[in-house]
């Protein structure tokens, strides 16, 4: 079952009944008992780690019990249930694929010195195994419920381990090698993103800084052909530069429509545009000339005048102020 992220929800791991533990102690737990132990559970206090077998340290962890519920199971007896989360994958495949059937649940004694909750029996951690046989018995199938014990007041569930290998201890190697391996892969291809992110970044750098050089030289042609005044110079180049990282237009309607990038009709619209008029003298230190065909003679007219044979214009051809200005004033070298 390849794929598997998590595991069911509502997994047996203990029931009321009498146990005995692994020195040989009988325990008689209630209902209410398997109620309490549900009760008491609090993963901000102690959050129990999903582990292979019982290790001493809780160690590795493949996930944790995230909530604990009692139910009553098909025969009547109460059952201890838990949700898991944050189950590694590869651990959530091989519990799903069968390789762990059984489990055993470590817990601390309401005496046990560790206890989070002093006085109430607490979920250490589940173990999950292999061939080892389950203790408790009657639990839902995946089962094996165990209470271990390492001194004064924690107790385990257990069987004699088997005198062949234990199968279980083989396949948490396995596991092991297979996480440290999908680790290693993550690391690996994290890796690989992030260089690729850093080209790409480079890359998209080293385009806009040429786009941009270019936009301040195509300013300055506009400077020096007189269709811009200086303070205008960066204004056109940030617009352009804005403009190249906008998606291209579409200008005309149906089978008319022709794509366009903005920093191109940008540039268009410039170009096209007429030069300024020098009102008092300009850079390049060319004459103004008023009138059309000779008409109007106003080389070095006055700004008032200028006006005037602007107004005169646009009356007499019907076109606006700004292209009548453009009109009657023109640049001779």
């Amino acid at each position: 079952m390849a794929g598997n992220t998590t595991l069911p929800q509502g997994i047996e791991i203990f029931r009321e009944g009498t146990h005995v533990d692994d020195a040989g102690v009988p325990h008689a737990y209630s209902a209410a008992d398997i109620d309490a132990m549900a009760a008491a559970y609090d993963p901000a206090l102690h959050d129990a780690p999903l582990t292979v077998g019982h290790p001493a340290t809780d160690e590795p962890r493949y996930g944790h019990v995230a909530a604990l519920q009692a139910v009553d199971n098909a025969a009547g007896q109460r059952t201890l249930v838990m949700t898991a989360a944050d189950v590694q994958p590869a651990f959530a495949e091989a519990v799903t694929d069968r390789r762990f059937p059984k489990r055993s649940t470590a817990f601390y004694s309401p005496a046990h010195p560790q206890n989070p909750k002093p006085g109430s029996w607490y979920v250490r951690h589940v173990g999950f195994l292999g061939a080892q046989p389950p203790a408790v018995k009657g639990l839902a199938d995946l089962p094996r419920t165990q209470f271990a014990d390492e001194g004064a007041g924690l107790v385990c569930f257990s069987e004699p381990a088997p005198t062949q290998p234990r199968k279980d201890t083989m396949d948490e190697k396995d596991l092991q090698a297979q996480l440290d391996a999908e680790k290693a892969a993550r690391a690996e291809a994290d890796k690989r993103a992030k260089e690729a992110d850093d080209r790409y970044a480079a890359q998209l750098k080293a385009q806009r800084d040429a786009q941009h050089a270019e936009h301040v030289q195509f300013a300055e042609a506009q400077l020096k052909a007189g269709r811009l005044t200086k303070p205008e110079v960066p204004e056109l180049v940030a617009a352009l530069d804005q403009a190249a990282a906008a998606e291209v237009v579409q200008f005309g309607e149906g089978s008319d429509k022709k794509p366009l990038a903005p920093v191109a009709l940008i540039k268009r619209l410039v170009e096209r545009a007429a030069p300024l008029a020098n009102l008092g003298g300009n850079a390049g230190g060319a004459a103004v000339q008023f009138g059309e065909g000779g008409e109007g003679g106003a080389r070095g007219k006055s700004d008032a005048e200028i006006d005037a044979a602007a107004k005169a214009y646009a009356a007499k051809h019907n076109v606006s102020y700004g292209e009548a200005l453009n009109r009657v004033v023109s640049f001779t070298a």
